[in-house]
This record gives structure tokens, sequence and C-alpha cells, in this order.
């Protein structure tokens, strides 16, 4: 979310490609609770499709922040630039995210019928606490994120790549590796391993993914083969979906999350295999997606619980697959054409979606 640039295709792609994953992985949590008792209630089947939905949608994250990285952090920021940076891409994000807070605090108190709380709404706008819906916990990390980023793009400049090395593998093993295993420990022995060692600084895993944007930027991955990329990939792919049902399968509630080194690793093969295409299909489709990803983000989790509302679909006699794509395809379209008419509002549409920084 920058200024004006030169239009790059293939970051169009990965960006449409991010809020599908993101509209897919509610959707599937919507029909599928995810607890012990549920999952071990459904078939085999049933459930290998439950979780290879939800990891597919866990990818649309690592995906913008991957994007974050390479469009903002290859370059040193001075005192002018760090200011213009928080004024066109931090201050506009900001008065966005308090519009929505209003918006949804309105939205919440009419759908789950429940009296419209002034002391809530304040606690949600100071950040104090996140709205009562699944998407939000986005919208006050990116800020933090954004509100750091020049210094880390900065630092990121003043060291050799073989000093970043060193602390982005130190930083990966306790951040991505150890909830692994502590995974693994709490399916099979109920411990888990305790860190006191802080990485906040680089911004958490969070972090770890715009450095790693920022060395695609670079051009660190070209020599890695694209096959190798696809092997990677999916191989750190089906680790994903495998923990997860393995865990289950142990009776331990585990849904992978941003600080999964499978996860990561899987994710930025498939922002480089991305980055590598030339052309691209539906191509108009793909830019208008990547224009309004960010008012579809914003939209579709309202969107998501009124069709589940108005369909009434826990009661719909389909099965559950069909289910994730009926409420996948009409949240995605609704949501769609809901921001892409509010970006239209002459004055206000821009501040509403922040359209302008996804063109």
């Amino acid at each position: 979310m920058s200024g004006k640039r030169e239009r790059i295709l293939w970051v169009d792609a990965a960006r449409c490609l991010a809020i599908l994953c993101v509209v897919l992985c509610h959707a599937t949590e919507r029909i599928y609770s995810f607890d012990v008792d549920f999952m071990a209630g459904i078939s085999t089947l049933s459930n290998v499709f439950a979780f290879l939905c939800f990891s597919v949608g866990r990818l649309g994250v690592p995906l913008f922040l991957f994007i974050s990285g390479y469009l903002l952090m290859g370059r040193e920021y001075d005192t002018k630039d760090c200011f213009r940076f928080w004024k066109r891409n931090l201050l506009p994000l900001l008065v966005t995210t308090e519009i929505w807070i209003v918006l949804y605090n309105i939205f919440c108190a009419w759908y789950y019928d429940t009296p419209f709380s002034v002391a809530e709404l304040l606690s949600n706008m100071l950040l104090f606490e996140n709205v009562n819906l699944s998407h939000f916990w986005y919208m006050p990390m990116i800020l933090s994120v954004y509100l750091f980023l020049p210094l880390l793009s900065n630092t990121l400049q003043m060291f050799d790549k073989k000093v970043w090395n060193v602390l982005l593998g130190a930083s990966f093993v306790y951040l991505c590796v150890v909830p692994l295993l502590n995974v693994w420990l709490g399916a099979t022995t109920g411990e888990s391993l305790s860190s006191s060692v802080n990485f906040q600084f680089l911004g958490g895993y969070y972090g770890l993914y715009l450095i790693l944007g920022s060395y695609v930027r670079r051009g660190d991955f070209d020599r890695v083969k694209t096959w190798v990329l696809w092997i990677v990939g999916i191989l750190s792919f089906s680790a994903v979906v495998g923990i997860q049902l393995l865990a289950f399968h142990y009776n331990y509630k585990y849904k992978v999350w941003y600080n999964s080194a499978f996860l990561m690793i899987g994710a930025l093969c498939l922002f480089l295999i991305v980055s590598r295409f030339h052309r691209f299909p539906f191509l108009n489709g793909i830019q208008s997606l990547s224009r309004h990803s960010f008012a579809i983000y914003l939209i579709h989790a309202p969107v998501r619980l009124l069709v589940a509302k108005c369909t009434d679909i826990d009661s719909v006699a389909l099965a559950r697959p069909v289910k994730v794509a009926l409420l996948f395809v009409i949240s995605l379209f609704i949501s769609w054409a809901a921001g892409a008419l509010l970006s239209r509002i002459p004055k206000i549409g821009g501040v509403l979606t922040l359209e302008r920084a996804n063109r």
C-alpha cells in the first residue's frame, strides 16, 4: 500500500491469490468447527478436505506480507521519507481502520442482537481489544508493521546479507521451528517448550515474512530452480496439512498459524513461483481482484455471516465441501461487488477501501 508505482502484473496475481486464500480460509472455518469432537465425528476424507482448504487459506496473509516486503523494503528511508511513508501509507490505513471499527461495532450490535457499547467501541478504536470478527486481528498487526517498517528497511540495508542470514536463522528456529516441536510435544506428552528469547524488535514472525519479501526483491532466490521450488513447496504444504491431521489423530487441537516453519517455506515457494510467471489468463479479473483486495478483506467477514444466516447454511442438506464452495463463491463475489461500488463513491470511496493503494 504505497504511492504510485509501475504496475507489476505478477504482484497483482499474488495479491489476487492472497485474497482468494483468505476468503477460502474463513469460509472453511465457518463450516468446520475444528474442535476435536467435531473432527472425530466426520469421515477421514472430510477431515483431509477441511485441513486442505484451511491450509490453502492460511497462505493468504503470508502472501500479503511478502508483497509488502517486496514493494516497501527495498530502499533506505531518511527522516523526510519516513514521515512521508507514515503520511501516505500508515495514516490512511489508520483512518480506514477506525472508520471500519465503527461500522463493525454497529453491525455486530445488530447481528448478535446486543446493546451497542460505547466503551467497547472506544476500546476497539484505541486498539486495546479486537472487534468481534475473525479477520480484524490483521489490522492492528499491519498498522504496527507499517509504523516500524522504515526502521526495519534501513537496518536491512545497513548490514551485509551474511549478518542478516544469521539473525534470520536464529529467529526462524525460535519463532517458527519451536512452535512445531510444541505441537508434537503437546500431542504426545502434554508438555511444551518455552523460551525467554525475544525477537519482537524484528517484528516477530510477521517481520520475517517482510524481510523474506525484500530478499525476493533483491534477487537472493533467483538461482533456485523453479522445479526445486515446486518440490519444496509441495512437500512443505503437505507437512502443514499432515501435522494438523496427525495432531487431531492424537486428540490435540492444532490449527496452523503463521509461526509454522512449513507454512512460511511453502508460502515463500508459492510467492517465488508466481513471480516467475510472465503471462496470466483472465488478466482483467486478476487486476480487478487485486485492486479491490483490501476492500474485499474488510467486507467479506460481515458478508460471510449474513450469507450463512440468510441461507441457513447449517441446515441445508448438502455435503460440507459443497457448503464451503458455495459460501466461498457467494461471499467473494458479493464482497468484490460491494468493494467496487464503495470505491466509486465520490471523495469517501478511496478512504473506505484504500483502493488507491492497490492501483
